[in-house]
């Protein structure tokens, strides 16, 4: 990846996606499996720079790059290989958004993507922070109902049979 002729394009991100999504997609889509690896992988840097040089953490030292593998014949490999490395090369080239005149349609697509899980994460919060006690419920409605037909003005009062 060219990171030194694009430091500001956000390889990483495009090909992690939100929450993991597009790497997940990629792998399922192509049956390769996936992991990035070299210098700004980890998400934060501070702890890629207290473990550049540990054991297992070697790639760091190297340039930002992918690692693809995948188990089965030489030509099965060899296919699901080349087609996984072509939706990564689609999904990481700066000149395609250069060539736009800036509009980045992939980026576009995953904020899209992130603003849904977070409004559905949000929704699943406030559903977890609204479970009510049925009866409770139960009886407000019919207090709401008895006060709307008016056969009392107190909702307090009103009570369910």
């Amino acid at each position: 990846m060219a990171t030194d002729k694009y430091p500001t394009f956000n390889f990483v991100g495009r090909i992690v996606g939100p929450r993991g999504r597009t790497i997940k997609e990629i792998e399922s889509k192509t049956g390769v499996k996936m992991l990035i690896r070299g210098r700004g992988s980890m998400k934060d840097s501070n702890m890629e720079e207290a473990r550049r040089g540990k054991p297992n953490y070697e790639h760091l030292n190297e340039k930002l790059h992918v690692v693809l593998s995948i188990d089965g014949s030489e030509e099965y490999c060899r296919k699901k290989l080349d087609y996984a490395e072509k939706e990564l090369r689609a999904l990481t080239d700066p000149e395609i958004v250069e060539s736009a005149g800036g509009r980045d349609d992939i980026k576009k697509r995953q904020l899209n993507e992130l603003a849904i899980l977070n409004s559905q994460h949000q929704a699943q919060q406030l559903a977890g922070s609204l479970k009510l006690d049925h009866s409770a419920l139960t009886n407000a409605n019919a207090a709401s109902i008895a006060v709307a037909a008016g056969l009392t003005t107190n909702p307090a009062t009103a009570t369910v049979m």
